[in-house]
């Protein structure tokens, strides 16, 4: 902005626009930081419907782990924070909160599903899947042999980015 702005104040015709300018990239820049804070609230509201849907007492982030341990276990936090592109230290309490729930096992570093969990696991994909079977309901059945492998993919493979609260 800094190096724009004699070029923009310039353009709209002198110094005494300049206020006008810095307040639109101001306001631009509010807009874009509300608008991350809402997909975030939208995420982390996703994340709370699908449990309650699941009826799984889980909170947003441990929801996520869960479904991501589930995709690249046996693994340890740094695979997982490598994978999805999550830092660490968010996805540590998450793993620890499954592994007092029993849904997750510890040794030597890396988590895995318990039992529990995968049980866990496989009702939240049925939950997703029949949500996104609702979403295609209308479609021919011609259709629906091409959806089978598609809607089973997406109903596991959630949102690939941790859900933070707001």
């Amino acid at each position: 902005m800094s190096t724009a702005l004699p070029t923009i104040v310039g353009e709209l015709g002198g110094l005494e626009h300049l206020s006008w300018v810095v307040t639109a990239y101001l306001l631009a820049s509010t807009v874009r930081v509300l608008i991350v804070i809402a997909r975030r609230e939208e995420r982390w509201r996703a994340y709370e419907e699908l449990a309650a849907k699941a009826e799984v007492d889980l909170p947003p982030t441990e929801l996520w782990a869960l479904c991501r341990l589930a995709e690249h276990a046996p693994a340890s936090p740094q695979t997982i924070a490598a994978a999805t592109g999550v830092d660490g230290g968010q996805l540590e309490p998450a793993l620890e909160g499954l592994g007092r729930g029993g849904l997750v096992a510890q040794v030597n570093g890396t988590y895995d599903l318990t039992p529990a969990g995968h049980r866990v696991f496989e009702v939240i994909v049925r939950v997703k899947r029949a949500t996104l079977e609702e979403l295609v309901r209308d479609w021919s059945p011609e259709d629906h042999a091409q959806l089978e492998p598609m809607l089973d993919r997406l109903a596991r493979s959630l949102a690939s980015e941790m859900p933070t609260p707001a």
